[in-house]
């Protein structure tokens, strides 16, 4: 889209004003990764997968800090930033599980 103009007599006109890094992928957020699916196998809460996607992420500053980081511990969902955003409410308490597993060791 840019600054391409869609209607005539008129002018499009875009500014950046900030972006948001994704997440990189680090040795330090693969350990952890490993941690927590070790921790979620030990306590037969499930297995996990490892994903990645385009696009920014809170979790990309933390990662930048030094600090390793696993985003999206949460719910299961859909949608998601949009007005029809929505959780699998059940899905809370196996994400408690698995973070709690974690904790516990």
């Amino acid at each position: 889209v840019g600054n391409t103009t869609f209607i005539e007599g008129t002018q499009t006109v875009t500014t950046k004003v900030s972006s948001r890094p994704p997440m990189e992928r680090t040795e330090a957020n693969a350990k952890l990764f490993a941690d927590i699916l070790a921790a979620s196998r030990k306590y037969g809460l499930g297995e996990l997968c490892e994903n990645s996607v385009t696009g920014g992420s809170d979790a990309a500053y933390t990662t930048i800090a030094g600090i390793p980081t696993v985003d999206d511990m949460g719910p299961l969902g859909g949608d998601y930033h949009t007005t029809d955003e929505w959780i699998d409410i059940p899905s809370l308490s196996g994400s408690a599980k698995i973070i709690a597993a974690y904790i516990i060791g």
